[in-house]
């Protein structure tokens, strides 16, 4: 992906999993639903998580890489209480859908798609704003690599 601005960037939701993990398996999912009101996604990856031994003999320190957390996503959205993508945001969080695993895709301005599986960790609203009605959402990011597919 070139430098480029996020204007443009768009999200997109789909309540469960591709039938394969794979561009093709997500390609394949329909229909997507738009969140609407993005105001910021943050920096997508992971980090594997570190084990260190201490040999008391020769004081050496071993370090082992271990687990691989992709951690969790912090939306930051403007509240729309008709918007479709963020009611799939607010039911998969405490509604019908708590705890399912959600599809996500991302789209950049020049093309270029990101998709993953996340479940909704949080949903909160806040009124106390005097222009806008802010939300936020944590998408906990929960299993394999964000997929880049090319444009």
């Amino acid at each position: 992906m070139a430098k480029q601005t996020g204007i443009g960037t768009t999200l997109e939701m789909y309540l469960g999993e591709p039938g394969s993990y794979d561009i093709g398996g997500f390609d394949a999912i329909t229909p997507w639903t738009q969140v609407g009101f993005v105001e910021g996604l943050p920096a997508a990856g992971g980090a594997a998580n570190e084990d260190t031994f201490a040999d008391l003999e020769t004081g050496v320190i071993d370090v082992a890489i271990t687990t691989i957390d992709y951690g969790t996503q912090t939306l930051a959205l403007g509240a729309d209480l008709t918007d479709a993508g963020q009611t799939l945001l607010k039911e998969g969080f405490d509604g019908a859908n708590a705890r399912a695993r959600h599809s996500y895709k991302i789209t950049y301005p020049d093309g270029q798609i990101r998709y993953g599986t996340c479940k909704i960790k949080s949903y909160d609203e806040d009124s106390t704003a005097t222009a806008f009605i802010r939300a936020s959402c944590d998408l906990r990011r929960d299993n394999k690599v964000l997929t880049k597919a090319a444009p």
